[in-house]
């Protein structure tokens, strides 16, 4: 990710985007503080990019919503900060770098838009990353002014005192996760109120988008005999529904089995813990107590995490990986990691890097033949031909290495020139050409 000098941006007393929300200029964020404290107002900060599709976004459909101007008019003090910076900025900008990097470094900024919601006393209250669509940027101004929301402070105080609200103790766990970034005193929070409040709870009673939306962020939690894994594993389309992701159920009831029958049995601190796990009868368990489960699946994705990560194996851990292919191929579309370039071309880029065995290697470029067939004539093919002439020229094949290569550079300047850029501006188009000069010159590129 690139990063790039923060500026507050200060331009006229008052910059309002096409009558709609109006940020206030030439105010730091203390003086902001000042300001809304004396006036009891909230203070919303965003924090974007000029390169930004998304930020564009938000000025263009957001900010200019007359809709949106209203819900924060005579509520807010709205400030923009820049992220970033040029050989165009007068001395004032200039002389704001330095505030503006001890503001974003404070409050953890590292993606744009970030949208940030402050109390009148200048306390961070809610910070979201992410283009917001009209409807939703304003669900976010109605819960940053919600009277649970303004006494998060007043709750994280009384817990420190060992005074414990168990209902909001689920947004107060949140709340220090997301908003305050301290995950210890978070994981506290979670497991106090997981433990004394929620597994108290009836089934129906754990059935709401905010219990969800909590153990979405604390899935460490469950365990396989509270009410929650019951409610995933036995009413998964209703999960579903309410937290908005298909599929999301019967994850986490995954996840839970695989911590509790192979992480902790076999795993300590990185290590294996028996020479020789059993893995047909974990399996076998794992069949007759969850039958709803696809065990075999579950299986596989450990134990492909355990023979990379825990007990190097590569022979093992590739014939896994071909099994996994045969039982879940790749897709053509959607996302990255279930396609060709996550299921193919990223385990052979793995054994290109880090792997010496000639068996293996062969293995890794039928990986990547098949990913080029899958991706041929499109232009997300362009990293699995250097991956490909990567394992031909550690095998000692490097005339077709040399071949390969030159058709990933020949697409790199394909596309840079059909986006209008010069040819050395091609996607990866320094790391291809560093790549054909060592073959070249028979040296290796891993």
């Amino acid at each position: 990710m690139k990063k790039f000098p923060i500026l507050f941006v200060l331009c006229f007393p008052l910059l309002s985007l096409a009558q709609g929300v109006e940020f206030a200029s030439g105010l730091g964020f203390d003086q902001a503080c000042e300001k809304a404290k004396a006036e009891g107002k909230s203070i919303f900060v965003d924090v974007y990019a000029s390169w930004c599709g998304p930020c564009k976004m938000m000025d263009r459909d957001v900010y200019t919503s007359g809709q949106v101007a209203a819900e924060m008019k005579d509520k807010f003090i709205a400030l923009k900060i820049q992220a970033d910076s040029s050989s165009q900025d007068d001395a004032e900008t200039r002389n704001g770098y330095a505030n503006a990097r001890r503001f974003v470094g404070k409050y953890k900024v590292t993606a744009y838009p970030t949208l940030l919601f402050f109390n009148p006393d200048g306390q961070l209250i809610e910070q979201e990353l992410g283009y917001r669509s009209p409807d939703d940027f304003i669900k976010l101004i109605h819960h940053s002014l919600e009277p649970a929301t303004a006494k998060l402070y007043g709750n994280l105080d009384a817990y420190r005192q060992g005074k414990a609200d168990y209902p909001s103790m689920g947004k107060l766990a949140l709340f220090v996760k997301k908003v305050l970034h301290n995950k210890p005193l978070a994981d506290s929070i979670a497991h106090d109120y997981k433990i004394n409040f929620l597994d108290k709870s009836s089934g129906e009673e754990l059935c709401s988008k905010d219990n969800i939306e909590f153990i979405a962020e604390f899935s460490g939690l469950v365990r396989s005999d509270d009410g929650f894994f019951k409610l995933c594993y036995d009413h998964p389309g209703k999960v579903d529904s309410l937290i908005g992701r298909r599929g999301w159920a019967m994850s986490e009831v995954g996840s839970t089995i695989m911590r509790e029958r192979l992480t902790t049995p076999f795993v300590q601190n990185g290590h294996p813990v028996v020479k020789n796990p059993g893995w047909e009868s974990v399996e076998r368990g794992i069949v007759k107590d969850y039958p709803k489960v696809k065990a075999r699946a579950l299986m596989l994705q450990f134990q492909l995490y355990y023979y990379r990560a825990i007990d190097l194996d590569w022979k093992v851990w590739a014939k896994y990986i071909d099994e996994q292919l045969r039982l879940d191929p790749p897709i053509k579309k959607g996302n990255m990691f279930a396609t060709a370039f996550g299921r193919l071309n990223l385990p052979a880029w793995d054994v290109f890097q880090h792997c010496n065995d000639r068996e293996v290697l062969k293995t890794a470029l039928r990986w990547s033949d098949a990913s080029i067939k899958m991706d041929q004539g499109t232009d997300d093919v362009i990293q699995s031909l250097d991956t490909r002439a990567n394992l031909l020229h550690k095998l000692g094949r490097t005339e077709e290495a040399l071949a390969q290569e030159k058709a990933a550079v020949a697409l790199s300047a394909s596309i840079a020139k059909r986006t209008g850029q010069p040819e050395a501006k091609g996607p990866f188009m320094s790391d291809f050409l560093a790549n054909l000069d060592k073959m070249q010159q028979g040296k290796p590129t891993w």
